[in-house]
């Protein structure tokens, strides 16, 4: 079957372009049958959409936005478009002076620009105005300069003075100093989040049982704690803690023992990237979802630990089958979790609640919560205990 593509030649797309941008169009090349042009900044953006939206052009695809340092003679954005329709590609350049570089952002008519502009930007210095979510992709917020830059300075060609340090002060001393605050402030958040693991689910747990029990006719804890059983919980954990630990027989002892911790240590660990307020969190990480979803996947060897240490087959089947189900709703959780991430533009929880200033994420994408929220549910095997409630 023949193909319905007509790559335009470049001398093609080089006579379309002249003819709408004249002088603006500072140079043309054919490159191996590639078209690389080379336009003045200020119809830059003009001359983008003028390759997406002309139909024998129909640039409908941006492939990468990047730049090269050339030191005196300025920095050059380079932004290369591909039509998927006529299976041609034109490479735009654009030379801008290193200490102004500045250009409209294209992330509104190509988004997948949008991550290449902020990581241009983050190593290169390059800004791009108008653009929606103008903040680090990849480095830390606090990393100071653009690493891709040749003025960049290196470790190995001079030593730059610790940051922060007062005058007189040597770094020695000012780095003991930061170590000492920084694990005061790690130890005290740590603390924080302890404590809030500790207490919240007593709250959730009270209004759980609560709710269940005028859901079904009944009152519900009402003695523990003499005020409508406040105190049932904080009982339900003493008589919890006081139970006896049995260990079958055959089953292999330190395997069957280290199960609950390896199934309840990745939830502890979640809130070490979980911000509770622009300054009450433990680690800022920029990855912070794809900790969430890969710590959380860890429980699955908690369940088969359990199953296969116990030296009994029906509890390896049961296991299996607990894993099998823990693992199938984990993809809808991933595909909620990556709908929100592709809306934020990043990967960081913090981020990704900055992202949400405006309005929340749940107005925008309600299919997506329902998933993620059933899918929640069903990781966590809240419809055992719902059924249990609803058997007495």
């Amino acid at each position: 079957m023949a193909s319905s593509r007509h790559p335009l030649p470049p001398p093609e797309v080089e006579s379309r372009l002249r003819a709408q941008f004249g002088d603006d169009v500072l140079s043309f090349e054919d490159q191996h049958g590639h078209s690389v042009v080379a336009v003045t900044p200020s119809r830059y953006r003009e001359l983008v959409t003028f390759l997406r939206n002309e139909p024998e052009l129909a640039c409908d695809y941006c492939d990468f936005t990047g730049a090269v340092d050339f030191e005196d003679e300025g920095m050059e954005v380079v932004t290369h478009l591909f039509s998927t329709t006529h299976d041609h590609s034109v490479r735009v350049k654009v030379r801008l002076p290193a200490d102004r570089a500045v250009l409209p952002t294209i992330s509104d008519i190509y988004p997948t620009a949008n991550w290449h502009e902020r990581e241009t930007s983050e190593m290169f210095g390059v800004t791009f105005e108008g653009h929606p979510l103008p903040v680090k992709l990849l480095l830390p917020e606090p990393f100071e300069g653009h690493p891709l830059r040749k003025d960049f300075p290196l470790m190995s060609r001079e030593a730059k003075p610790w940051p922060g340090a007062a005058e007189g002060q040597s770094g020695v001393s000012f780095v003991n100093q930061w170590f000492d605050q920084y694990w005061l402030v790690l130890v005290t958040k740590a603390a924080i989040v302890l404590i809030f693991f500790l207490v919240a689910p007593l709250g959730v747990g009270y209004a759980e049982h609560k709710v269940l029990a005028h859901m079904q006719g009944r009152l519900g804890p009402m003695y523990a704690g003499r005020f409508h059983g406040w105190a049932q919980l904080l009982a339900d954990g003493v008589k919890f803690v006081q139970k006896e630990d049995v260990i079958p027989a055959a089953a292999d002892r330190w395997v069957f023992s280290l199960a609950p911790a390896v199934w309840l240590v990745p939830y502890i660990a979640l809130f070490v990237v979980i911000p509770f307020s622009d300054e009450i969190f433990i680690l800022n990480l920029d990855v912070g979802i794809f900790f969430v979803m890969a710590i959380t996947s860890v429980t699955v060897i908690g369940v088969l630990m359990a199953g296969w240490a116990s030296a009994n087959k029906f509890s390896l089947i049961g296991a299996l089958r607990a894993a099998a189900q823990l693992i199938a709703y984990e993809l809808p959780l991933v595909l909620g979790a990556a709908a929100i991430v592709m809306q934020a533009g990043t990967l960081s929880m913090i981020g990704i609640v900055e992202a949400q200033q405006q309005y929340w994420f749940a107005i925008s994408q309600p299919i997506g919560l329902g998933i993620f929220l059933v899918a929640s549910l069903a990781e966590l095997s809240r419809q055992i205990h719902v059924d249990r409630a609803q058997g007495g």
